[in-house]
């Protein structure tokens, strides 16, 4: 007798159910996470660096040049080539003698204007000098007397600058003294020229004798 045919598909159908399933949890847990390890890293996303402005080059210093002394507007204002450059003065122009450059020191060699006095007249040396208008100058000296130390009596020295019609600068010694002395005078000139530079004796008609050393005049 013939083997009777069955229907074999409602049989199979809940196995087949299973592989599907079976089927969609290996795709869905095993493949397709090895896919997403495959894909390709996302680029990386370079941020921009800030600008930073360059330092400002530093300026080369500039060379420091030595300044220049002014040239002396005083001739041999330190005798130390004895009278020249100055011109006797008054009285001195009659009595040469009483007119010399002595050594004070010996080092450093300082010398000085000797100048002797006893007729009590106005007598000792004298030079040019350029002043332009509108210029401050400083006129110095330093002075003693070899006579004596009685600061009671007159010793009548004095160093004055002469350009008119503008009033005299002068520097004035009154009192003996036998240390040196030194004075200064500022003044503002007024007058463009050449003034009259004298350093002499017997300012208040006085008999004295006296040294004058570092005659300057200096533009400030």
């Amino acid at each position: 007798m013939p083997p009777v045919q069955r229907n074999v598909l409602p049989l199979m159908l809940p196995g087949m159910t299973l592989l599907v399933a079976l089927l969609l949890c290996y795709q869905r847990y095993v493949q397709e996470p090895a896919a997403l390890l495959e894909l390709p890293a996302p680029a990386r996303v370079e941020r921009p660096q800030p600008v930073v402005a360059p330092a400002p080059a530093r300026a080369a210093p500039a060379p420091y040049i030595i300044p220049r002394p002014q040239p002396a507007l005083v001739r041999n204002g330190d005798f130390a080539q004895g009278l020249k450059g100055w011109d006797y003065w008054q009285h001195a122009g009659r009595a040469t003698n009483e007119i010399r450059v002595t050594q004070i020191a010996a080092q450093p060699a300082q010398w000085a204007l000797q100048i002797q006095n006893p007729q009590k007249q106005l007598t000792g040396v004298g030079q040019l000098v350029t002043l332009v208008s509108g210029t401050v100058y400083r006129l110095s000296a330093r002075v003693r007397s070899t006579a004596t130390i009685n600061p009671k009596s007159i010793f009548g020295g004095r160093v004055a600058l002469f350009l008119p019609p503008q009033p005299e600068q002068s520097l004035l010694w009154m009192s003996e003294s036998t240390d040196w002395w030194a004075k200064a005078l500022v003044f503002t000139n007024h007058v463009s020229g050449a003034a009259t530079l004298f350093v002499h004796l017997g300012y208040g008609g006085v008999a004295s004798t006296g040294e004058f050393a570092n005659i300057s005049l200096d533009e400030l």
